[in-house]
């Protein structure tokens, strides 16, 4: 060991006094200067006081000039190191003495710290190199310490280094042992139990070499001489090991005969075959060689999660195979059987056992604590460069022992469970496995069932069919491709074909021991009751893409809360997938289509149809009133504007993202309503089908939803008619009608309205008639007819005002408005809008109302007051993302506008222009035409040709008749 700034200078001890300047030997002078130097040497680094100096090297006679005789010896010594080329700094003068720096290269030092090093090794595992670096230091010792120097006080204090000398020399000789060098140590052994007679470590060591080397007679002849020699010097019987050792020989205890030899350097492989045909999982790969960053100290762990059949453990094997040369100290496999048919899982202390005796750990020297083995375990792999694959874990409890200490390891896990324990508190790197991409599916296919089985599929539809029936899943693919693969038996067209019933699906994806039926079954025993009921009842949903935790706390008549960690708990067992965050902010979660298909077994296994078709009712139900408590935040009472039937609702605890955004909620669950619809129709539940088909109406009229709308009152209208609802049919059919209007479909609006009126007259519903009335009255309104139009409607509002819709009533007015304006009667339009937006409106109303306001002010020359209305409703529509609505409104701001400010009106009405292009409303688009060509300008018979030519297209007479006239 060399001081820095000085590497030539070496001192020892460890025999007689030695100093060295690279390979030239110093002579530091007589006795009283060795004297000096090895005191300072023996407190290396700390401060000797004169006076301690005089008590050590002069011991009880110093001399009354010693002080000075000090001095010389310190001077005598800097003048040897100066002049054998060294740095007499070396010796340093402080406060009250001397000193020489803890750097210094001493051999004592050298032999503590590598006795250290030895000692870390044995507790690593690697006897063999801790035995070589023990004999490696015991080799510095030259002779006794500070041989040559007199003091007894001097002699006294190096006496610690002796002392670590013999037990350097019994730790080593222990792990020789060990190792088997039983016979090469006797004749030494021999020689240091007779130096130190009384030493029963040594003792004991010699009885082993003997007893091991077939000596037992000689091995119990020594302890026989060693307890007449304890009891006639010390009066004692031989010590606890002493006594151990000879009880062994004499019982002929396997630990004292001869062991096997210790397999040194062991390097273990036992990563198993990669799985045939891997395919795809680029991008997870290229992830998962993240773990080969140098990083820092801290161990780098990569957590690969799914559900069954995902692909877990052919991902890792792929990357530990393909990586195996960065770990050139091995690779360790475990699979620790976390969901295995039959086994419980693998308890850590098991799994250590193995992990030690792979690295070459003897049997008899593994501990039998779980702790101790883990610092053992972690104590080997120290400075080594290691991979270790967990495969099959149950939990992060079960994993954490297993993980190396040391930053130069690396370790994949792979689970069913997230195991976000290891994410937090080991940093490990989480990886959710998804099912394969549509093009690697059918490769995967491909390449087990062999292209020959497959040639026929020129176009590979029939190929991508089966990937989506197996859902892309790649053990469920590897079944299907496999009987495709064994024989003649399954043509691709008919195992496609057999794959299609979904009752039967899991059943023919079976192939001898593989059956994915039991590879999900292993995850779902795992789960406890209450969430195996939450996943059975995911199961009964039909059609439903995702998820919010509402829908099972439906479901489970359980807190919203609760469904919460249930939906929690189910993705962590990789039972659901999180989605994604809804525009509500909801979280949300879907299931694989074969895990659901499973849980619809369990479902249909463990629950009567009366069971589920209650838990199917609330979830229904519970979607109703929720719906009904959204539109609350928009009509003063939701029941306003809207028939209701005798359904049953489902009141739930509402997610907060409902009451702060209702429309952002409604948008986000408005495929869980078709799902719902068509569910509820499909079990002939007509009731619950059309009233939950029409409570969303105002969010399918505002974002133009028009596919949806029609999909859900086309389900319920079926379902009413089965089974003889002739209400509802009549509610469905009014509402179908309103699409043909909002779609400006006008024949066909005026048919089915009419069909809507004769059932209401029938089953004598006032309220159904008038909400008719209203809708019916748009088509006399396209066909010239407003005065036919405005008698109609005053009906319609006297029967709102007796039954207290003050909503429809206000809206009502607001179209008697309309049709007053339109044929230039602005003057009767004020008055009922005045009268209507007295009444307490929500917002969308409110807007609509204000935009008639602002058409009628225009009209009658307010131009101002007009723009001010405008402004105010387009302000209330953009609030709500009422994109229709808006682009209604841009057209009476824009008309409004040209009147004051002539190019601000022309853009305002070109935006009008830009929605009803984007929302395909012909009317819209003729009308901002028209208002564009009124305004005149290089490009005005270009907006008055194609005005007239959307309402021409709409049959819109009255708007036609307009448009001409500007010709």
């Amino acid at each position: 060991m060399a001081l820095s700034g000085e590497p030539g200078t070496r001192f020892g001890i460890l025999g007689p006094l030695e100093v060295a300047v690279g390979d030239r030997p110093v002579h530091v002078g007589g006795p009283r200067p060795q004297a000096v130097l090895a005191t300072l040497l023996l407190h290396n680094g700390q401060t000797v006081s004169t006076g301690r100096l005089v008590d050590l090297v002069w011991e009880d006679a110093p001399p009354s000039s010693v002080r000075g005789q000090v001095a010389a010896a310190i001077s005598a010594l800097r003048g040897a190191l100066r002049k054998a080329g060294g740095d007499p700094a070396l010796i340093e003068t402080v406060a009250g003495g001397y000193r020489v720096p803890r750097t210094l290269a001493l051999d004592a030092l050298t032999v503590e710290q590598g006795l250290a090093a030895a000692r870390r090794e044995a507790a690593g595992g690697r006897p063999g190199q801790a035995a070589a670096m023990f004999r490696a230091m015991l080799k510095l010792w030259r002779g006794p310490v500070l041989g040559g120097i007199t003091s007894s006080a001097l002699l006294n204090a190096a006496g610690r280094w002796e002392e670590l000398r013999l037990a350097a020399l019994e730790e080593c000789v222990e792990l020789e042992l060990d190792l088997g060098h039983h016979r090469e140590l006797t004749g030494e052994l021999r020689s240091f139990v007779g130096e130190h007679p009384l030493r029963e470590r040594a003792r004991a060591q010699l009885m082993l070499s003997l007893s091991r080397s077939g000596r037992q007679a000689d091995a119990l002849a020594v302890y026989d001489e060693g307890r007449r020699l304890m009891v006639d010097e010390l009066g004692l019987e031989p010590g606890p090991r002493l006594r151990e050792v000879h009880n062994m020989i004499l019982l002929e205890d396997p630990v004292t005969r001869e062991p096997e030899r210790e397999v040194a350097d062991v390097r273990p492989s036992q990563l198993p075959p990669a799985a045939f045909a891997f395919t795809g999982r680029q991008a997870e790969l290229e992830e998962m060689d993240g773990l080969l960053d140098s990083g820092d100290d801290a161990v780098r762990v990569s957590v690969v999660s799914g559900v069954g059949g995902i692909g877990k453990t052919a991902l890792a094997m792929a990357w530990a195979h393909r990586r195996a040369e960065r770990f050139p100290d091995g690779q360790l496999f475990a699979d620790l059987s976390g969901f295995t048919r039959g086994s419980r899982p693998a308890a850590p202390e098991s799994v250590l056992d193995g992990f030690l005796r792979a690295l070459g750990v003897p049997g008899r020297r593994i501990p039998q604590s779980l702790a101790e083995r883990t610092a053992l375990y972690r104590s080997m792999l120290v400075g080594r460069r290691l991979l270790v694959v967990l495969d099959n874990a149950h939990s992060a409890d079960q994993v954490r022992p297993l993980l190396p200490g040391s930053g130069t390891c690396r370790v994949i896990v792979t689970s069913r469970k997230r195991l976000g324990g290891l994410v937090v508190q080991e940093g490990a790197r989480p990886l959710t496995l998804e099912v394969l991409p549509p093009a690697d599916a059918r490769l995967l296919l491909r390449r087990i069932a062999g292209r020959r089985r497959v040639e026929d599929d020129a176009d590979g539809e029939e190929l991508s069919t089966l990937a989506e029936l197996c859902d892309r899943l790649p053990l469920a693919l590897r079944i299907a491709a496999a009987k495709l693969a064994v024989g003649s038996a399954w043509s691709l067209g008919e195992l496609t074909g057999s794959l299609r019933a979904e009752r039967h699906r899991l059943n023919e994806l079976r192939q001898d021991e593989e059956q994915l039926r039991n590879t999900f079954e292993l995850s779902y025993l795992d789960l406890p009751q209450t969430a195996r009921l939450a996943f059975r009842r995911i199961g009964l949903l039909q059609g439903v893409r995702d998820l919010a935790p509402w829908t099972l706390a439906a479901l489970l008549h359980t807190s919203l809360r609760g469904a919460e960690e249930l939906c929690e708990e189910l993705a962590n067992a990789q039972m659901l997938q999180p989605a994604r965050r809804d525009a509500s902010g909801q979280r949300r979660y879907t299931m694989h289509d074969l895990v659901r298909l499973f849980a619809i077994e369990r479902a249909e296994a463990e629950e009567s149809r009366e069971q589920r078709a209650e838990a199917l009712t609330r979830a229904i139900g519970g979607l109703l009133a929720l719906a009904e408590h959204a539109r609350g935040h928009e009509y003063p009472r939701h029941d306003l504007m809207i028939l209701r039937g005798t359904a049953p609702r489902h009141h739930l605890e509402p997610p907060p993202q409902l009451d702060a955004d209702p429309m952002a909620w409604l948008d986000a669950e408005r495929a869980t309503v078709v799902a719902f619809v068509t569910q509820a129709a499909r079990l002939g539940w007509a009731g619950l089908a059309w009233e939950l088909a029409a409570t969303p109406v105002y969010l399918y009229e505002m974002s133009g939803y028009f596919d949806d709308w029609r999909t859900v009152v086309d389900a319920a209208l079926a379902a009413c008619g089965e089974t003889g609802d002739r209400r509802g049919e009549a509610a469905m059919l009014l509402s179908r009608g309103e699409i043909h209007n909002q779609r400006r479909q006008f024949t066909e609006a005026e048919t089915t309205l009419a069909a809507a009126t004769r059932i209401f007259e029938e089953v004598g519903d006032e309220y159904g008639l008038a909400l008719t009335r209203r809708y019916d009255v748009v088509t006399r309104g396209y066909r010239g007819d407003h005065e036919g139009a405005v008698a109609e409607l005053w009906k319609a509002v006297a029967v709102f005002e007796r039954v207290g819709d003050t909503t429809a009533e206000a809206v009502t007015l607001g179209s008697i408005a309309y049709h007053h304006t339109t044929v230039g009667r602005p003057d009767q339009a004020e008055g009922p809008l005045v009268r209507a937006l007295a009444h307490p409106l929500g917002r969308r109303t409110k807007a609509l109302l204000t935009k008639r306001l602002a058409d009628t002010y225009h009209e009658l020359g307010k131009n101002l007051e007009a723009v001010e209305a405008g402004r105010l409703a387009l302000r209330l529509t953009r609030e709500q993302r009422d994109q229709i609505g808006e682009a209604w409104v841009l057209l009476s701001l824009g008309e409004a506008l040209a009147d004051v400010d002539g190019p601000l009106g022309r853009e305002t009405l070109a935006s009008s222009v830009a929605g009803a292009d984007r929302l395909g409303d012909l009317l819209l688009a003729g009308r901002a035409h028209l208002a564009l060509a009124r305004l005149g300008g290089e490009d005005a018979n270009e907006h008055l040709d194609l005005a007239i030519t959307a309402f021409r297209r709409l049959g819109a007479q009255p708007w036609l008749e307009k448009a001409l006239n500007l010709t």
